[in-house]
C-alpha cells in the first residue's frame, strides 16, 4: 500500500466516518427502546466499530496483503449480524438468538480466522459457494427495509455494505479497489444519518395504523408480511370488517369506515405485543395490556 502507508489522512477519515456512525447510531436508540430491536442496535455498534478501527489500522500501518484481506473479511462479515438479530427479534426467542447471530458470524468468518491463525502469510481465497451466499444476504439485508419508510436509506446503506464487502464478491477478488471498504464506512455512516433524519413519522391517522408503521419500518419487510399475515387470517376466520393491507387497515366495504372491532385490537395487540412495548401497544390501541 505505497499510496497510504505512513500516512495519517486516510486513517482519520475512516475513524471520523465510524466516530459519526455511532454517534448517530448512539441517537437512533430513542426509537427502539423497549423494542425486541435492541440486540440488533448493538451488533450494529459492534460492526460499526471493528470497520472503522480495522479500516484505520490497515490504512495506518504497514500490513501484508494477505493480514489485510483476512482482516477486512473478517470485520466485513460482521455487518450481517444485525440483519441476523432482526430475523429473531420476537419474543421470547429474542434473547437466546444472540447465540444464533454470534454463530454466523463465526461461519462465515472461519476462512479469515484460520488465515489468520495458521497461515497468516498465504492470501485468502473466498470461494464461489461462499461468495454467492455473501451476495444472498446483500440482497436480503437490502430488500428487508426497501419497501418501509427507511427504504432511501435501506438503499444507501446495501450501498455501503456492498462496497465494504467488494473484494470478496463473486464477480470480484482480493486485490479489488482497495479504499472500497473506506467508501463503504462512509455511505454507512451516510445511511444511518438520513434515517436518523427521516425519523419515525407519524403519518397515520388511527392508533391501530401508527401501530402498524412503526412496526413495518422498524422490523421490515420480513416481519411486517408475517404479522400483516397473522391478522388477516384472524380477521377471516371471524369475519371482522376489516383487513391489514400494506398502507394500513382498511375496511371490507367501502362504505364503512376502517374502524376496528374490540377483539381486532386484541389480536392486533397480541401479535404486536411480541416486538413492541406493551406501553406503547396500550397507549396507541386503547387497550389494557397485562
Amino acid at each position: 500500500m505505497p499510496f497510504v502507508a505512513g500516512s495519517f489522512v486516510l486513517p482519520a477519515v475512516a475513524l471520523g466516518f465510524g466516530a459519526a456512525a455511532i454517534a448517530l447510531w448512539i441517537y437512533f436508540r430513542r426509537l427502539l427502546q423497549g423494542t425486541t430491536l435492541l440486540a440488533a442496535w448493538w451488533w450494529m455498534l459492534l460492526s460499526l466499530g471493528v470497520l472503522a478501527i480495522s479500516e484505520a489500522w490497515l490504512l495506518a500501518g504497514d500490513v501484508s496483503p494477505a493480514v489485510s484481506q483476512s482482516v477486512r473479511f473478517l470485520t466485513a462479515t460482521s455487518s450481517f449480524c444485525p440483519l441476523m438479530a432482526v430475523l429473531g427479534a420476537r419474543r421470547p426467542q429474542h434473547q437466546a438468538w444472540t447465540f444464533v447471530v454470534a454463530t454466523l458470524w463465526g461461519i462465515l468468518a472461519m476462512p479469515a480466522a484460520e488465515k489468520l491463525l495458521l497461515q497468516p502469510n498465504q492470501p485468502l481465497e473466498i470461494r464461489d459457494a461462499r461468495s454467492w451466499f455473501l451476495l444472498l444476504l446483500l440482497a436480503i439485508s437490502w430488500a428487508n427495509y426497501l419497501p418501509t419508510r427507511y427504504g432511501a436509506a435501506a438503499c444507501l446503506a446495501g450501498a455501503g455494505q456492498t462496497l465494504v464487502l467488494w473484494p470478496y464478491l463473486p464477480w470480484t477478488s482480493p486485490q479489488a479497489w482497495e479504499l472500497a471498504p473506506l467508501v463503504g464506512l462512509g455511505c454507512c455512516a451516510a445511511a444511518i444519518g438520513l434515517a436518523t433524519w427521516i425519523g419515525p413519522g407519524r403519518e397515520a391517522a388511527t392508533g391501530a395504523d401508527r401501530l402498524w408503521f412503526d412496526f413495518r419500518n422498524l422490523y421490515g419487510a420480513l416481519w411486517a408480511l408475517r404479522g400483516l399475515e397473522q391478522f388477516n387470517t384472524s380477521a377471516e376466520q371471524n369475519d371482522w370488517p376489516v383487513r391489514l393491507g400494506w398502507s394500513g387497515f382498511q375496511a371490507t366495504q367501502e362504505e364503512q369506515p376502517a374502524a376496528l372491532p374490540a377483539p381486532a385490537r386484541q389480536a392486533w395487540a397480541n401479535i404486536l405485543r411480541r416486538f413492541l412495548p406493551q406501553e406503547r401497544i396500550g397507549r396507541e390501541s386503547g387497550l389494557q395490556l397485562d
